[in-house]
């Protein structure tokens, strides 16, 4: 048998199978069922594709296969034989589940009937007293519902009394919460305050550096007027003395007012770093009461939600009530007569012996009055004591709704109050802004005085330092001078000079000092003194520092 054919036979067997599926089972039967024939054709297609592309070569295995083939569509035959057996027993189960089901809502349904017009008469406390003085054993449905329902009413009033509670403690601590409120308050009112002194003692301490600042400008200017009149004028020993003295003291001077000035600088930094703190403080403080205000707000709808309770749980109280009375009114008329004159008990006697001694005549009251004389006053006296307690219920609702208002105006003070800070902290002209640009300002100054320290120490070194160069100048002008009185008086030992009235000029020049001293004396005889003068002298170690030096015989 060819291959081909083999896969046409067992597609139609597996056609012909799956038309065999019957109908009138039920949806879950029929998925199950196709997915399992869906999945064994699935099977089958690829173990007939496999097969036919791994076809042998020789007849022998080729008939070996199609055994094989043959052995595994009648297998696969039987197990959808007995898969059909069993979804015939799956929907005859289906058929009887359904129908036990429609029984067991049936049921269902008459209990929730019954209970529902057993439970329209409302629960009263004797019949909950004879309910629960049974056993557990002798106890139906019917019973458990209602112990349960009287229960939760009993569990509800707990709440609402624990409710009151809770409300009371919640109004005593938003009081604490207030007054810790006032407290902040006064602490950022005194913060406020402090910053106000810091920042007049750091506008003191800054005019204090603006004067400072000035004398170092005076300095200044009297180290360059001293260097004007250092290079312009000629100095003798003493002057000089006098003059490195003089400025040994500015140099101190300046010294010391540097130091002063590292000191306000110093002093600038602890302000500012005090004021950084009282911000800081000013943030917490802040937070702390954004957290109050949170927490306040939250046990504000927590006392809402409260009070919501209380409400909802008056109202059923007064259903309760209405009920209670409905019932009563119902189980009088029910009780036919026979029953209630079997049912008068000592009381009711006693009654009647009490409307004889007031002039009543029992004969005109029947037994049925009498019955219904007795839960009229039962009902009387519940009816005072639900209305107590929802007289004190409500008063304690209308001082909780007091309270609230009370609390929410605080609230909308609070809200303005803080609204009028934010709106003081942003604004340009707000203190804190002051004080933060006046910070600003004087970190500003303070980098521009730091400069100027700079440069004037810059310049400060360079004038010691033309001091110093003019101090070995003078010194060495001071050892020539020597050395001219000696030559003068040479001069006049060797004859060149007059009496003493005479004058001797004596020229230097830059050729004498190079080729060995080559002097021009010039002797002038005059009837008056003169100055001995000398040109053009030049030194190496002050070269260029004066053009001529007059010498007074």
């Amino acid at each position: 048998m060819p291959p081909s054919s083999i896969g046409l036979i067992s597609q139609t067997e597996t056609n012909s199978d799956g038309a065999l599926v019957p109908t009138e089972n039920t949806s879950d039967s029929n998925e199950s069922q196709g997915s399992s024939l869906s999945q064994v054709l699935r099977i089958s297609s690829r173990n007939n594709d496999e097969a036919l592309k791994r076809l042998p070569s020789s007849p022998k295995e080729l008939i070996l296969r199609i055994d094989r083939q043959r052995n595994e569509i009648r297998l696969l035959q039987e197990e959808n034989l007995k898969l059909k057996s069993r979804e015939v027993e799956v929907s005859a189960l289906t058929l009887k589940l359904q129908q036990q089901f429609a029984a067991t809502q049936n049921q269902v349904a008459n209990l929730k009937r019954n209970i529902q017009l057993q439970l329209v008469n409302p629960i009263t406390e004797d019949e909950y007293n004879t309910i629960d003085a049974l056993p557990e054993a002798k106890r139906d449905l019917l019973d458990t519902v209602k112990l349960g329902i009287y229960r939760q009413i009993g569990s509800l009033q707990a709440s609402a009394q624990a409710a009151a509670r809770r409300a009371a403690e919640l109004g005593t601590s938003l009081h604490q919460l207030t007054e810790e409120n006032k407290s902040l308050k006064i602490q950022i009112l005194e913060l406020q305050s402090t910053l106000e002194f810091e920042k007049q003692s750091s506008a003191k301490e800054l005019k204090e550096v603006g004067n400072q600042r000035a004398r170092i400008l005076e300095l200044e200017a009297s180290v360059k007027d001293m260097e004007g009149r250092l290079k312009g004028a000629f100095l003798d020993q003493e002057q000089f003395l006098t003059a490195k003295l003089t400025a040994q003291m500015k140099m101190d001077e300046v010294a010391r007012l540097s130091i002063q000035l590292e000191e306000a600088e110093l002093d600038l930094q602890r302000y500012k770093a005090n004021a950084e703190c009282s911000e800081q403080k000013l943030d917490i403080l802040k937070s702390e009461y954004y957290e109050l205000k949170l927490n306040y707000s939250q046990r504000n709808l927590e006392l809402e939600s409260s009070l919501k309770a209380a409400n909802e749980k008056l109202k059923t109280l007064g259903d309760l009530e209405m009920e209670s009375e409905l019932f009563i009114s119902n189980l009088a008329s029910r009780i036919p007569e026979e029953s209630i004159s079997s049912v008068h008990t000592r009381p009711l006697l006693e009654e009647n012996a009490a409307n004889r001694a007031g002039g009543l005549s029992a004969k005109d009251t029947t037994d049925y009055e009498s019955w219904l004389a007795l839960p009229r006053s039962r009902k009387l006296a519940h009816s005072l004591t639900v209305t107590k307690r929802c007289l004190h219920l409500e008063n304690k609702v209308s001082s909780l709704e007091h309270d609230v208002t009370f609390k929410e105006r605080q609230i909308e003070r609070l809200r303005v109050s803080l609204s009028s800070a934010r709106e003081a902290l942003n604004k340009q002209n707000s203190p804190y802004a002051i004080v933060e640009k006046t910070v600003e300002e004087l970190y500003d100054e303070n980098e521009a005085l730091k400069e100027r320290l700079r440069i004037s120490e810059v310049e400060r070194r360079h004038l010691a330092e033309k001091l110093q160069t003019r101090t070995r100048e003078i010194e060495v002008l001071c050892k020539h001078r020597g050395d001219l009185l000696k030559m003068k008086s040479l001069l006049s030992k060797i004859g060149v000079v007059n009496c003493g009235n005479d004058v001797v000029k004596v020229e230097h020049t830059n050729s004498r000092r190079n080729s060995g001293n080559n002097n021009n004396i010039a002797k002038e005889s005059t009837p008056r003194p003169q100055p001995v003068e000398m040109d053009s002298f030049s030194s190496t170690a002050c070269p260029g520092m004066f053009a001529a030096i007059h010498i007074t015989s």
